[in-house]
């Protein structure tokens, strides 16, 4: 795998990621949806579509879900 592949993906999934709470930034939602729009349609395969679109999920679910360890570390996040 190429790096400058490897960061398209992961430029999509931080921007898929980051387009939700806590952080909000929604209007990067539009973003990752262009850059998966050109991730799909350069694929050859449906092989080498599910590898790619498997690591954006990826970085999309670390960046999602990464507050959630975070949650229990203020003094009122259980109120």
């Amino acid at each position: 795998m190429k790096l400058k592949n490897f960061l398209i993906y992961l430029v999509t999934g931080l921007c898929f990621g980051l387009a939700f709470p806590p952080i909000n930034l929604y209007l990067l939602i539009f973003v990752g949806f262009v850059l998966l729009l050109n991730i799909i349609e350069n694929c050859k395969n449906y092989k080498e579509l599910l590898r790619r679109t498997y690591i954006t999920v990826i970085f999309f679910e670390l960046v999602a879900t990464s507050w959630i360890s975070l949650a229990g570390m203020r003094e009122s996040a259980d109120r």
